[in-house]
């Protein structure tokens, strides 16, 4: 999520298949999966002690989620470890963006659209100094998701801490919800909300999936995620 220089720190935010589930739904299909996105950041609030966050968003039509969510910590000089996260009160909140005359799947509704966002949270003293990569998964991504030969596979996302950061150090962070639902040949902007509260630089770039076992559907691709007339570009800034 992260790279730092020798001059400045600079953070790279790759868009991997976190924006698929919400672009590309195949709402006819009957889904026994159902992670559609997430995101794990973090917040220093002292010498080695961070407050963990993890949002995760879910297809209604499928599968609830539990109260925890576990994150692993993997550390080259720490070792590997888990942490048990909390779901925060008054969690999972339906944003689903609907019509005013529809009625969200998550809600009871037979329309074929409904989204739960679950936040858990967590403080945490690191057990020693040094790099870390943060990491939750699932067995199972939303089957709705069209552009992969096999949808319903596992998910993965990833967070880079460095403890060895002066001064502490914060991860990115997005402030608008991914939910977004587009209209055939309709001109789109998606702003994501990307912002770093320690005014490092952010840079952006599309790539594949992660996993060996990631295989897409023609003609799309990592740097190909929505087919179109003219193709797709980000701009790294």
């Amino acid at each position: 999520m992260k790279k730092y220089s020798s001059m400045k720190r600079v953070r790279h935010i790759y868009i991997l298949g976190f924006i698929l589930g919400f672009l590309l739904l195949n709402t006819n299909s009957t889904k026994a999966s159902h992670i559609m996105g997430g995101d794990l950041t973090y917040t220093c609030s002292g010498t080695n002690t961070y407050n963990l966050q993890l949002r995760l968003f879910r297809d209604c039509l499928g599968i609830g989620l539990g109260n925890t969510a576990t994150v692993t910590f993997t550390s080259p000089t720490c070792g590997t470890f888990q942490v048990t996260l909390d779901l925060l009160p008054n969690y999972p909140v339906d944003i689903t963006p609907i019509c005013p005359n529809m009625q969200s799947a998550c809600d009871g509704g037979n329309g074929p659209l409904g989204v739960h966002e679950y936040v858990y949270k967590k403080s945490i003293t690191l057990p020693c100094s040094g790099a870390y990569t943060l990491s939750w998964s699932s067995c199972c991504r939303n089957n709705a998701i069209n552009t992969l030969t096999n949808s319903g596979q596992a998910f993965y996302i990833s967070s880079d801490l460095n403890t060895a950061v002066t001064p502490c150090n914060n991860s990115p962070d997005f402030l608008n919800g991914p939910v977004a639902y587009f209209c055939v040949n309709q001109p789109v902007n998606y702003n994501h909300g990307a912002t770093d509260f320690d005014n490092d630089s952010l840079v952006f770039s599309l790539v594949s999936c992660q996993g060996s076992s990631i295989a897409y559907q023609f003609p799309y691709s990592g740097i190909t995620p929505v087919a179109t007339a003219s193709g797709v570009t980000i701009d790294p800034a």
